[in-house]
């Protein structure tokens, strides 16, 4: 559910990809654990129920979510009104993380103790490829990379950034707070908690709630500090918009507006094809 709200911000054609969930989820499983034909089943008939679901319950409200948001961006945004924006883009993660927890519970229920040992495994693979990329690197290689990223990112939906508007995003980048090691021990204290709970699978009424509990606190950080960082980068990162925002050319607001109606379209069109 996360990934689809992910998709829809990277800029990627989200229709398409959309439309073949139904094979590129089991194949990003496969990077996790290696399922047997009759879990495969299993997975296809969750995942097109999900999808079903999904389709009829959430796309209709992300369509009318982008629309208001483009309708509110034709005369610039303030800072309150990005920050209500990202607001309800977390909360559409939150709400379908958490709806996933029974499909997902009732896969984990059906693995063999030698996957239960090739997931661990795939993710302390996982640890290490996150250590090599976001805590390895110098701070300085870091934050250009972080640069780059942010400017790839708004240019997919403004078309190309001018030198001001890409210094500015450099700038952020200076002021940002690395938090790559405080979200991996996060990450590794998830892990753990996730350990104990598939050691609880003869009991199914309690993975389900217990993965549910533990999908809901999937972000939490390890200590007071990175949380006081974490909220100070969330304040950096609604100035640059709003200051990305204040300079944008009527030519780029125009293409953020289609940009955005293109979407919303994209998403009434699938929940009306069911």
């Amino acid at each position: 559910g996360g990934a689809i709200i992910l998709l829809l911000l990277s800029g990627c054609s989200f229709k398409l990809i959309y439309n073949q969930l139904d094979w590129v989820v089991p194949w990003y499983l496969d990077d996790y654990v290696s399922i047997n034909p009759e879990q495969s089943l299993l997975l296809d008939q969750r995942l097109g129920d999900y999808l079903y679901w999904h389709r009829r319950e959430h796309l209709p409200d992300y369509a009318q979510f982008l629309d208001d948001l483009a309708t509110t961006a034709e005369n610039g945004l303030t800072r309150d009104e990005i920050d209500q924006a990202l607001t309800r883009l977390r909360f559409f993660v939150d709400e379908l993380v958490s709806e996933l927890a029974r499909p997902v519970a009732d896969l984990m229920l059906h693995l063999e103790q030698a996957q239960i040992e090739e997931l661990y495994d795939n993710l302390d693979q996982r640890n290490q490829h996150y250590h090599e990329r976001y805590v390895a690197p110098p701070e300085k290689q870091r934050r250009q990379k972080r640069s780059e990223g942010m400017i790839k990112f708004v240019a997919r939906w403004v078309t190309e950034l001018d030198s001001q508007q890409k210094a500015r995003i450099e700038r952020w980048s200076e002021q940002y707070h690395p938090l790559g090691d405080a979200f991996l021990e996060s990450r590794k204290y998830w892990q753990s908690q996730l350990r104990k709970l598939l050691e609880q699978r003869a009991k199914p009424d309690q993975i389900e709630v217990g993965l549910t509990r533990l999908l809901q606190q999937r972000s939490n950080l390890p200590d007071a500090e990175a949380t006081k960082k974490y909220e100070q980068n969330v304040e950096l990162l609604l100035q640059l918009y709003l200051d990305l925002d204040r300079s944008l050319t009527s030519y780029q607001r125009n293409q953020l507006i289609r940009n955005l109606r293109s979407y919303a379209d994209d998403f009434r069109e699938l929940a009306a094809t069911g």
